[in-house]
């Protein structure tokens, strides 16, 4: 029994009753994806057998859907067809399959989600654009770091290949910007790229009416602080994740520690929730 209700007693051919429907609802739930994709697999063969300008009015028709509707459905048919046989069984809410569906999701994706079902897991629509979210920010991220790697070594590749005389003297930043899109095969640097630029020359770029900055010393000392500090509370997460039961904290620091502890403990809870409530507004 939920322990948000009291304990209520129900009849027992009430009981008897509300157990069958909920075992169909079960059934029903894990049905529905494996009808999801029939539906979709017979949508598609209509629509290669009519064609498209007489598929829409018969779509119309029979079932008063609109195209956006049908695609759903046709969708989930072309991503999830191969495993009928399993997605027949597992807990996929529609909403979730028609969300993993779309041509931009990554197959690894859908691929995840089927793992996640079979161990039992149920996919919600919710669950579903959350790893869609992850997984887009990690693309993203990889882009990114891809697309500085490969300006950082074309950069380095044309500085080995200038005269050492040219080394010493102040960059000429359109040479280094003709020569830096001849290697990169590209008309021109990318706004990213600019930046990248000014970083590793450490002076600042004028293009147009943009400028980009190199990296302060400032900045360059503050982000090691803050990643000293960043490095040392993810130490301190794992230290209190393995951390004895409180009851055998208590004791085992009693009686050096217990005031120290009585008086930092709540700053800490403090800051802990402060800290929670900013990770979960980024979901």
């Amino acid at each position: 029994m939920n322990d948000l209700f009291p304990e209520i007693t129900i009849p027992k051919e009430v009981e008897a009753f509300c157990a069958a429907h909920a075992e169909a609802i079960r059934v029903l739930a894990k049905r529905a994806a494996g009808d999801i994709v029939e539906i979709g697999q017979r949508l598609i063969a209509v629509k290669n057998r009519l064609g498209h300008a007489r598929w829409l009015p018969w779509l119309a028709d029979e079932f008063d859907w609109s195209q956006p509707t049908a695609f759903n459905f046709m969708r989930v048919a072309d991503h999830f067809g191969s495993k009928l046989s399993t997605v027949d069984n597992l807990e996929i809410d529609a909403t979730a399959l028609y969300l993993l569906a779309r041509d931009e999701v990554p197959e690894a994706i859908r691929d995840q989600v089927i793992e996640r079902a079979v161990a039992g897991e149920h996919i919600t629509k919710a669950k579903a654009e959350e790893m869609v979210a992850d997984a887009v920010a990690t693309a993203k991220r990889q882009t990114a770091e891809e697309k500085e790697r490969e300006f950082r070594e074309a950069y380095a590749k044309w500085e080995a290949a200038q005269p050492k005389k040219l080394k010493q003297e102040t960059p000429d930043v359109k040479t280094i910007r003709r020569d830096l899109c001849k290697v990169l095969d590209r008309k021109d640097l990318t706004a990213d790229q600019w930046r990248w630029l000014a970083q590793i020359l450490g002076e600042t770029i004028a293009v147009g009416n943009r400028q980009y900055q190199p990296v302060s010393k400032a900045e360059i000392a503050a982000n090691e602080e803050n990643l000293r500090i960043a490095s040392a509370i993810t130490v301190a997460f794992e230290t209190l994740a393995g951390a004895p039961p409180p009851v055998a904290l208590k004791a085992a620091t009693w009686p050096v520690q217990r005031k120290q502890h009585k008086r930092v403990g709540p700053q800490i809870i403090a800051w802990l929730t402060e800290y929670m409530a900013v990770l979960e507004g980024e979901d």
